[in-house]
């Protein structure tokens, strides 16, 4: 009888001893510390040594006590968790839960590095037109560099993305399109796989030679940071054009070379507009206002808008749109 004592003691002092000296610690796990509504989180409780305690503890929400280690959040927001083991308090952990994510419908944007002496772009150009026939979500932007349609933007532009040889072509500002030619377009068409959680819009209107421009961005999601670019394109433009290639008749130079998509201003940074970090989160919708004077325009009715939504970190092109002047878009929201 006496032995057995001996060994109950032993044995309590033991746990005694695990739960409370010093050194011992818990942790709170979770399987994400981030989710959509509706969605549930598993938590679990480890020591310092590895030995799961989660069967052992009790699990908090906000200071509620939950029913077993897993919890349905059914509200948006930040949610406080801890787990209690035996007295001892695990660390606060903070869950986010966002509301399901807005989709929008994707275009894409493509940036043609270009100029009438370049031999070879007349590729890239055939392989655009085509394309903009193919794929009705593409939006082209035609920068032009030592010719008379360079201007300060797409010099900015080629400097900030270090181009440095001609044809370049960049897709969604964060990849190189290496197959400039019509067999490349799926390369350009895979952007479309999938829906955006952002959207712009435009709405304009012409008096005289002033045009009033509102540019539009709804987020379907809460974005950490964000730009919003909105620029000028022409089309029609003719000049002789170097070609090197065999389209457009093997000519070199084509004398009458129509250029389209031709970047020719922008009412933004090349980069866009930054958006406050306060105008930005799920469903919200941040616009900003243009007034800009036309009168050194020959054909305005060749003139175009274009605006993105950027990712301000990493510069990719979350969305783009392209109007007519006159037209009053709306959000192509799909859910």
């Amino acid at each position: 009888m006496r032995n057995i004592s001996i060994f109950l003691f032993i044995f309590f002092s033991a746990i005694s001893c695990k739960d409370n000296s010093e050194g011992f610690i818990i942790e709170l796990k979770s399987s994400q510390n981030e989710i959509i509504v509706g969605s549930s989180i598993v938590f679990s409780v480890v020591d310092n040594s590895g030995e799961d305690l989660t069967s052992e503890s009790n699990f908090y929400v906000d200071g509620q006590i939950i029913s077993g280690n897993s919890f349905s959040f059914n509200n948006s927001g930040e949610f406080d968790v801890y787990a209690i083991y035996n007295n001892i308090t695990t660390e606060t952990i903070t869950i986010t839960v966002n509301d399901p994510p807005i989709y929008f419908e994707k275009y894409v944007m493509v940036e043609d590095f270009t100029g009438t002496w370049c031999g070879w772009c007349p590729r890239v150009s055939y392989a655009l037109e085509y394309g903009k026939e193919q794929i009705e979500n593409l939006v082209v932007i035609a920068n032009h560099y030592n010719d008379p349609m360079q201007n300060s933007h797409s010099l900015r532009i080629n400097n900030l993305f270090g181009i440095n040889s001609y044809p370049s072509v960049l897709i969604n500002r964060y990849k190189n399109w290496n197959n400039q030619s019509i067999s490349g377009l799926s390369d350009i068409n895979s952007e479309l796989n999938f829906n955006s959680t952002a959207s712009v819009a435009l709405e304009s209107s012409l008096a005289g030679n002033n045009l009033y421009v509102k540019a539009k961005l709804k987020m379907g999601e809460n974005f950490d940071a964000l730009t919003l670019g909105v620029m000028l394109l022409e089309d029609g433009l003719v000049r002789p054009q170097s070609n090197y290639t065999s389209y457009y008749g093997g000519l070199n130079p084509v004398t009458n070379f129509v250029h389209n998509d031709i970047l020719r201003d922008y009412f933004t940074n090349v980069l866009g507009h930054i958006i406050p970090d306060e105008s930005i989160g799920h469903g919200k919708i941040f616009e900003k206002e243009f007034n800009i004077d036309l009168s050194s325009y020959d054909n305005i009715q060749n003139l175009r808008l274009v605006a993105f939504v950027s990712n301000r970190t990493n510069r990719k092109i979350i969305n783009v749109r392209a109007s007519s002047i006159g037209e009053n878009q709306d959000y192509n929201q799909i859910n």
